[in-house]
């Protein structure tokens, strides 16, 4: 791209570009309507469609007759109908001969089998009932006959709730039910033929399999999202240099530094998961990345903008770095989400001191920043202190966590933290660790069994060391104590299992810390993980918004209580500590 054209001197009218518009149009909340947020029914969608584990494993499984039934279940937006249309596709292309297809699935066959799918069994079809038409689909399966006696394939995309009512109240699929809900393969009752598929556990944002931390389909999105033949068509826009969708695509682009923003980009994804307070669908993650690279503004009103000269406090809202913590409270749910891992809104004395030092100068972070070379830097000359206030602070400390260079960083004077320690999740490196079984489980339980006890005011290293300290009782009147102790040898610490079918990218989002021999468990996402992690550093909690997180945590220690125990430990005066141990009968007492 020449200077001129980067500068914005090009001229003529320029009509936009339509890919910009396209992509706004899979934001959920899409001035310009969302046209792109569902479906394959548009160029747009089938050349931005990203291969899954479900295109490379479960459609050549499909295609070989492995199987006689296959449920996808989901929420809605996770990609079910796109996946059947591009099976339909594929089998078409593999020799298929069509037998009929409406809007609401297909039937086709292959060779001497039989494929038929259906869309959505959860809502009725053509004034025929959900049941009724699911009855059709399943209908050849009825009391369940091998594979030997037909060659026939179901597939069905449903809710499982409604899956499991259709199939629980209809004898005819008793044995399919059993085949379908069977946990249990050595009993013999599982039938490999059958299979659910539960697009609710399928992580946009990595999976235990993955080689590289690229291989996502967050990152397959964003690069359908980016390709550079259609960016090309910006190149005649009068308005190019100081455009903030330009800015962000050339930026997330970016040969060198591009990958180390979008993984940040994908830390903040990767958090939302870990959380569990939201599934990320695939619908979700295009509606996410279309507001984060180009926005809601149209390119003719950031061409108005520009010639206008009144495009200051509205383009620095759109670039990448706001535009992810959702400054102009969009009521979308994960933009919402991502507004809680604001580095903006922590407070991090160390940066603030050195950015107040810095206010006056053009470009404060011009020294800890990485390098961009094919991005225009006209947007960021409106990040001025002079013109943003106090609000300065909070974007350079956004910028900071995307674009700081972590090693320039270290070697300020004192050294401030890294990017990602900027996070309000101090913990979620350790915790993403964990999910990928990177750390030690034996590590992992004794730093979690500490922390509990540091919640019950067990902050002695020694007696932390020994053992899981749960309150049993406490006598203000003689200033005693009683803690029941049990040995860290007596939980295991596991992330939660992979689905059995092995057909959807699947990373953890939280550990089971179970207790040996007794039905007692604590499920620990990243937010319970991030306050166990800050007792064992001391911290105390107050604040209301943890008190949702910690119900489960006085659960679990309730729940432990009733276990037996063989070891106490006796705090006298808030300080002196007691160990009682019982062996054989006898007892014994150390200070």
């Amino acid at each position: 791209m020449s200077e001129a054209v980067r500068a914005g001197t090009g001229t003529g009218e320029y009509p936009g570009n339509p890919w910009v518009r396209d992509i706004q149009r899979a934001f959920r909340n899409s001035r310009i309507g969302n046209a792109e947020n569902r479906g394959l029914d548009s160029q747009f969608a089938v050349e931005t469609y990203v291969e899954t584990y479900l295109d490379q494993r479960l459609i050549p499984r499909v295609v070989g007759g492995d199987y006689s039934a296959v449920f996808l279940a989901g929420n809605p937006g996770d990609g079910k109908t796109a996946f059947l249309v591009k099976l339909f596709d594929h089998l078409k292309r593999a020799g298929g001969v069509p037998n009929g297809r409406s809007a609401h699935g297909w039937d086709i066959s292959l060779g001497d089998r039989r494929f038929v799918a259906l869309y959505d069994a959860s809502e009725s079809q053509d004034g025929a009932s959900s049941a009724a038409a699911l009855e059709v689909v399943l209908g050849p399966l009825g009391d369940s006959p091998t594979d030997d006696e037909i060659r026939y394939t179901a597939l069905i995309a449903v809710n499982d709730g409604r899956l499991r009512e259709f199939l629980d109240g209809n004898s005819r699929y008793a044995r399919l039910a059993a085949q379908l809900w069977a946990t249990d393969s050595a009993e013999g009752t599982s039938d490999r033929r059958v299979v659910l598929v539960d697009l609710k556990e399928r992580s946009v944002v990595g999976s235990l399999e993955s080689t590289s931390a690229e291989d996502t389909i967050f990152d397959r999105v964003l690069g359908a999202f980016l390709r550079g033949d259609k960016w090309a068509n910006c190149d005649g826009c009068p308005a190019l240099g100081r455009c903030p969708a330009r800015f962000n695509r050339d930026t997330l682009a970016d040969p060198e530094s591009g990958p180390q923003v979008r993984s940040r980009l994908r830390d903040l994804l990767r958090i939302i998961h870990l959380r569990r307070a939201r599934h990320v669908t695939l619908r979700d993650l295009r509606s996410l990345l279309s507001y984060v690279v180009v926005g809601t503004a149209t390119c003719e009103q950031v061409q108005g903008e520009v010639a206008s000269g009144n495009s200051t406090t509205d383009a620095i809202d759109r670039l990448y770095f706001a535009a992810s913590f959702n400054p102009l409270s969009e009521q979308e749910d994960n933009l919402l989400d991502l507004a809680l891992c604001d580095p903006g809104q922590v407070a991090l004395p160390r940066v603030e001191r050195l950015l107040h030092y810095r206010r006056e100068r053009p470009d404060a972070l011009s020294d800890l920043t990485m390098p961009f070379g094919q991005r225009s830097s006209e947007p960021l000359g409106a990040l001025s202190y002079e013109t943003l206030g106090l609000r300065w602070y909070r974007l350079m400390k956004q910028r900071l966590y995307f674009e700081g260079d972590g090693s320039l960083m270290q070697q300020q004077d004192p050294p401030m933290p890294s990017p990602t320690a900027m996070l309000p999740f101090r913990h979620y490196g350790h915790f993403d660790k964990a999910m990928r079984a990177q750390l030690p489980r034996t590590q992992l339980r004794d730093e979690l069994c500490q922390s509990i006890s540091c919640s019950d005011g067990i902050v002695d290293e020694r007696a932390q060391g020994k053992g899981l300290c749960i309150l049993t009782n406490s006598n203000e009147d003689v200033q005693l104590t009683v803690f029941k102790r049990f040995g860290h040898s007596q939980f295991v610490c596991t992330p939660a299992p992979a689905p059995a079918s092995g057909l959807t990218e699947f990373l953890p989002n939280s550990l089971r810390l179970d207790f040996f021999g007794q039905d007692v468990r604590l499920e620990i996402d990243l937010d319970l993980f991030e306050i166990l992690m800050r007792l064992r550093d001391g911290y105390q909690p107050g604040a209301p918004s943890q008190e949702p997180f910690l119900v489960d945590l006085r659960q679990f220690k309730n729940r432990l209580l009733t276990a037996p125990s063989s070891s106490l430990v006796l705090m006298e005066g808030g300080r002196q500590l007691y160990e009682v141990e019982q062996d054989a009968g006898d007892i014994s007492i150390s200070a």
